[in-house]
């Protein structure tokens, strides 16, 4: 038996090794079918790239096409895309051309040969090759015309992969200021999801090119058959273009519009999945879906105003066609001429193909034109988005800032293209304040410290080189290591994050894993170190990332070590043990870390201080003492424990994300009827709707008949034939526009249901659905699967629906006529189910394939704009361009594999239509003289029309059957499990704040071990507990069944003696306050930040504010409390908390919780944080989960917590005396 790899990659050459001979009857794909019927498609089995697509070659050209342009004053991304693949796209226009102008010289024949069948005289031989001629040149203008839509969609894949890879390029060079402005990177991430997708329509825009010629040939043809007469009606389709143009113009705006409120509606939905743990112990899913949905009103209310214009535009092309035979044959009778059935027929093809020049491919082709600009347009913004221009020397050993004063606004100027991006963003912790500092470093270990929004991030981002030095000069070592303060990590092994790009030292790597204290974890790790962890770390608890992070930093063997407060998610125990193996391991290099744990500063050689990004003190620790007029140091950000969501030992073994994502079922009418009744509430409005496609496509074929029956009147100047006609001409108007309308408001009111209520049920899912799947992978679902709905299933049913009716009406008049076509329509019949059914479902699996490696692409993307920072600060841009153009290397085979077996199809199904067409002359040719001249012309028109017709119906119908798996994707959201009921019918108010926890067990997985194991516990109603722990004990998991974030698997929770699993989830979650360890901001006002339900007054959230300290820093922005934070307000770490703080407050519940709020603050606002929880929460049951003693010292009782259950309780007097743990503790605090 062959193996199947290897046979594979025998068949994969046989495109680049075909002839045209095999491409024209894609001869090359069947090898390819039949490998597929033996070996189910998978990623493993796609078809390579083939070489004639000249993908990587093409990358470097359009690269340097570009930076070519960028040089312009006006940079011009179209034009080097064409100087890169225009050569390849001019040989198909030059093809597609010659074969559909091809198309008139059939117009020719078939009036020879309908002369043929009317006269018994008429030279049987000359008859017979007139015949032989039609029939091959219909063939041969089929599998030409399929061939050139094939060559087009392989250069889109191709243009596409292009963009994906110069964006990727793009975001790696991207300027710090545009990062932190999430409009910038939510604008590719949405071309990329989004965007790239319209072009898949672009061969549209080929047909645009035969239209000039084609109509030339047309009034010729006319001219002779008709002369004066013939000429005018082909007039009035000159004179529809500029019409058609104006009324597809305004396309472009509107779909300007629509993409920038979808780049807002992608970053809304991008921040509720990476921040619903927030979102869920807040219970705000309703305020941060309002917005969102919001947003998708809006984008459907341009969607429809552009509808508007492509109704009209529709209207004017169905009603066209009758206006033009009115014209010709019309002025023919009016100028005393007579109708002649082959003349008349032959002239009705010439016309019906302007038709279709008319109704589909100049507006279709003009929307695809302005859609396509429109895209290069956005793609050309985010390429002159800034990039980051570091200003600095680099020196041998030493750190060298001299009078350097940094900026976070890139100065330059306006980029000049039509809607450039903002050049001044303010910064994410200053807000533009500069940094000013002036210091020498040599190999030592500097801490960089300050109170709550000093700066500190700042410096770090300034060393790197992402601010703008504007004055003074800066100097340090080449070789750059860097750790994030939120800890970046990629889906892939605890090895990969650590080494990342570096061979693996075997030594080294070892030595830094114990620096870090990492080889109890790894060891609890089922596959240790090769274990893999979920996109950012999703499966790892808060510490883990925060050490595997600091891991990767130290091992790249650099000169220069810039740390961004390592330990502050770790306990003083475990973070002495780091800073004492960096101090010792590290002491020839220069290694600068920000923090202010106190245990921090007795091992450091300098000590820098800022202050509202003013350098103030720069020395050693006894000179830090004295500057202060200190005695010993108090903890800045001292941080006693870990603060780890404990979320178990075990790391789930998560894969690449590389399962192909299934949907339930294919296309059918009855799925469809069912889809659009989710937006339309009776079954008559959805029965009125289809009807008018019937009642349209009735007119159409009535147009023709009347001809017919015109031809064959005594008197053709009788006006009732000119009347009808024009009834027939203003009903195909108003039909087609009303059609078109209700079907949009019908069809927009659907998808509108189905984004917003597969969105709803997603928020409500338990929180193991995220930690299983990446947010790329979620986020693709409401881009790219929802682009397709509004735009291409959008525009492919209605057509679907227009070539199902036309091939059944032409099926039924060519029976009419004939009887005997019956059995001939019978049997192409089954071979087109046989075709159907043949390749139908292979198609389907293989655009499953193409849809899940789409969102690999997104996720490498998503993933990169978080730590694009860490990226470039470790010179990995090669490595992880070349993972994302291997990511977009495999979305480019899945789709030209796609692709492929779809152009088969097409190419066969169209084959079994000329096989029609072919029997049905024959048939006419035996009935000669049998059968009436006019209805033998009027047949042999139909099976002409016949031809293109099934082309079209079978090319829209397998697209259909696989596009109709992004609805149902969405779909699938509205079938998962929710976490719980929301809200009981009856109402339950918490008065006095107890709390009892009664042998409770929780795990986070089936397969995690016990988080909590029979963990008891009694909180009085308006006491202050505090939680301790060591990593791992189970102290976050206490609120996690809290707040019901997972469900104990066994156990009571009882709040004010009822058992709260009787409590709807926001019932219970509504009523507990929580200020969490990690604050997160959304995309809104600062007020709904605050209070989402605008349930309090301005004077109240400003009182609150003015309390806690933060009503000064109101004052920096213009627009107050309805300042949006991400465009108008931004704050750093600590003032983020200070937001969690005043969220808390003025939410006064009985219970509040207090995760870590202490952690990553400074030592006033910790002050202010204390203060706060002491005075503020006179009467209310509080729950300080901490590693500082300070902060829990004063609590009536506290609660050691070990390997999930309480191990000691006491007062702290009583913990002091009894607990080894506790002085332990204690002894640490005291050092």
């Amino acid at each position: 038996m062959s193996d199947p790899m290897q046979e594979l990659i025998q068949i994969s050459e046989s495109y680049d090794d075909s002839n045209i001979l095999k491409d024209l009857f894609m001869i090359w794909i069947r090898p390819i079918i039949r490998y597929y019927k033996k070996n189910h498609p998978c990623f493993a089995n796609i078809l390579p790239l083939p070489k004639r697509l000249n993908f990587k070659k093409n990358a470097d050209l359009l690269e340097n096409y570009w930076i070519q342009e960028t040089k312009n004053q006006k940079p011009n991304f179209k034009r080097a895309l064409r100087k890169t693949i225009g050569k390849d796209i001019a040989k198909v226009f030059i093809a597609d051309i010659i074969s559909y102008d091809s198309l008139l010289l059939q117009a020719l024949l078939m009036n020879q040969i309908i002369k043929f069948l009317e006269d018994p005289n008429y030279p049987i031989n000359e008859g017979y090759l007139l015949i032989v001629l039609f029939l091959i040149t219909t063939f041969l203008l089929s599998i030409v015309m399929n061939l050139t839509i094939f060559r087009l969609s392989t250069i889109t894949t191709t243009v596409k992969g292009l963009i994906s890879s110069l964006l990727y390029k793009k975001i790696l060079k991207i300027h710090f200021s545009s990062i932190s402005n999430q409009d910038c990177t939510s604008k590719i991430l949405s071309i990329i999801s989004s965007d790239l997708e319209l072009l898949d329509s672009s061969y549209q825009i080929m047909y645009l090119c035969s239209f000039p010629i084609f109509i030339i040939g047309s009034f010729i043809i006319m001219g002779t058959f008709f002369k004066l007469s013939g000429v005018l009606g082909l007039l009035f389709t000159i004179i529809q273009v500029p019409l058609v143009y104006l009324l597809s113009k305004p396309v472009e705006n509107y779909r300007e519009k629509v993409a920038s409120i979808n780049d807002n509606r992608v970053k809304l939905i991008k921040m509720l999945i990476e921040g619903i743990r927030v979102v869920k112990v807040y219970g705000w899913e309703y305020p941060q879906l309002a917005k969102i949905f919001e947003q998708r009103k809006q984008q459907n209310t341009q969607i429809f105003r552009k509808n508007i214009y492509l109704s009209f535009v529709s209207g004017i092309g169905q009603s066209g066609f009758a206006i033009i035979l009115l014209i010709t044959f019309g002025s023919v009778v009016w100028y005393g001429g007579k109708l002649e059935a082959g003349e008349v027929f032959a002239g009705t093809t010439v016309l019906f193909l302007a038709f279709i020049q008319l109704n589909y491919i100049l507006p279709d082709g003009l929307v695809q034109l302005f859609i396509t600009i429109a895209t290069f347009n956005r793609i050309q913004e985010a390429l002159l988005i800034p990039e980051s221009n570091k200003q600095i020397d680099f020196s041998d050993q030493s750190v060298l800032a001299y009078n350097a004063c940094f900026s976070w606004t890139k100065n330059v100027e306006k980029i000049n293209s039509p809607c450039s991006e903002s050049q001044h963003i303010n910064s994410t912790e200053n807000s533009g304040i500069p940094l000013k500092i002036n210091f020498t470093l040599g190999n030592e270990l500097l801490i960089v410290t300050g109170k709550l929004g000093c700066g500190k991030t700042t410096f770090i981002y300034a060393l790197l080189g992402e601010l703008e030095l504007i004055e003074g000069s800066l100097e340090l070592p080449k070789k750059i290591s860097y750790s994030s303060d939120t800890p970046w990590l990629i889906a892939d092994s605890v090895r990969e994050n650590i080494i990342m790009g570096e061979s693996l030292d075997k030594q080294r790597y070892s030595k830094v894993l114990e620096i870090c204290c990492l080889n109890n974890d790894i060891e609890k790790f089922k596959n240790n170190d090769l274990s893999i962890i979920g996109d950012q770390g999703v499966t790892l608890s808060g510490g883990q990332k925060a050490r595997i992070a600091l891991a990767r930093a130290l091992y790249k063997d650099s000169d220069i070590y810039l740390l961004d407060d390592p330990l502050s998610a770790l306990d003083a125990k475990t973070g002495k043990i780091i800073i004492e193996g960096i101090k010792q391991n590290f002491s020839d290099k220069v290694v600068i870390m920000t923090g202010s744990q106190a245990f921090i500063f007795q091992h450091v050689d300098k000590i820098l201080s800022l202050n509202h990004g003013n350098q103030i003190f720069f020395g050693t620790y006894s000179q830090y003492l004295i500057f202060y007029k200190l005695e010993k140091f108090e903890s800045i950000k001292q941080n006693e424990e870990n603060r780890e969501k404990d979320v178990g030992d075990d790391i789930d073994e998560e894969k690449e994300d590389t399962d192909i994502e299934k949907a339930d079922s294919g296309f059918s009418f009855k799925v469809f009827y069912e889809f659009l009744k989710m937006g339309v509430d009776s079954h008559w409005k959805i029965l009125s709707i289809l009807s008018l496609f019937l009642i349209v496509s009735g007119l159409n074929t009535g147009t023709l008949w009347w001809i017919a029956y015109w031809v064959d009147a005594e008197d053709q100047t009788d006006s009732i034939y000119i009347n009808i006609f024009i009834v027939f001409i203003v009903s195909l108007f108003v039909f087609t526009v009303i059609r078109n309308l209700l079907f949009s408001y019908a069809y927009l009111k659907t998808t509108e249901s189905i984004h917003n209520n597969s969105l709803y049920s997603l928020s409500y899912v338990p929180i193991s659905f995220y930690d299983l799947n990446p947010p790329g992978k979620i986020l693709n679902r409401f881009t790219r699967d929802i682009i397709v709905v509004d735009e291409i299933l959008f525009s492919t049913f209605p057509i679907l629906i227009d070539h199902t009716l036309e091939i059944v009406k032409i099926a039924i008049s060519i029976c009419i006529i004939v009887y005997y076509n019956i059995a001939v329509i019978v049997f192409i019949c089954f071979v087109q189910y046989f075709i159907i059914k043949s390749l139908a479902k292979l198609t389907k699996q293989l655009r499953a394939i193409d849809l899940s490696s789409k969102s690999s692409v997104i996720n490498i993307f998503n993933s990169t704009v978080n730590g694009v920072i860490t990226i470039r600060a470790h010179d990995l841009q090669k490595k992880f361009i070349k993972d994302a153009d291997k990511a977009i290397e495999t979305n480019m085979k899945a789709f030209f594999t796609y692709n492929s077996v779809l152009a088969m199809f097409r190419t066969y199904t169209e084959f079994s239509s000329v096989l029609l067409n072919t029997i049905s002359i024959i048939i006419l040719v035996i009935l000669r003289g049998n059968i009436s001249g006019t209805l033998a012309a009027l047949s042999l028109t139909f099976n002409v029309s016949m031809v293109g017709e099934v082309n079209m119906w079978a090319k829209f119908l397998i697209e259909l059957n696989n596009i109709m798996s992004s609805p149902q994707r969405l779909l699938e959201y509205l079938k998962m499990s929710r976490e719980g009921v929301l809200q009981r019918p009856t109402s339950f108010e918490i008065l006095q704040g107890n709390i009892k926890f009664e042998q409770v067990c929780l795990r986070y997985r089936q397969d995690f071990p016990l988080a909590l194991n029979n963990f008891s516990l009694i909180i009085p109603g308006g006491s202050k507990y505090g939680i301790m722990g060591r990593t791992g004990a189970g102290k976050s998991s206490i609120l996690v069944a809290l707040l019901r974030i997972v469900v104990p698997e066994s156990g009571k929770i009882l709040i004010d003696g009822k058992d709260y699993m009787d409590l709807g989830l926001h019932d219970l979650r509504t009523q507990i306050s929580i200020i969490p360890q990690q604050p997160i901001l959304f995309y809104t006002s600062i007020r709904k930040n605050i209070d989402p339900f605008t349930e309090h007054s301005d004077w109240v959230i400003n009182e609150i504010l003015s309390n806690i300290g933060l009503e000064s820093i109101m004052y920096r922005f213009s627009k107050g409390l309805d300042s949006v934070y991400g465009e108008d307000a931004f704050f750093s770490a600590g003032e983020k908390q200070l937001i969690s703080l005043a969220r808390a407050l003025i939410k006064d519940t009985k219970i509040l919780v207090v995760d870590e709020a202490t952690a990553n603050v400074d030592k006033e606002t910790e002050k202010i944080i204390q203060h706060s929880i002491k005075h503020k929460t006179s009467g209310r049951t509080v729950i300080i989960i901490a590693h500082r003693i300070t902060t829990i010292r004063e609590c009536d009782k506290i609660i050691i917590v070990k390997d999930g259950d309480c191990l000691e309780c006491g007062t702290h007097l009583e913990l002091s005396m009894n607990s080894q743990y506790y002085k332990e503790i204690l002894e640490q605090t005291e050092d």
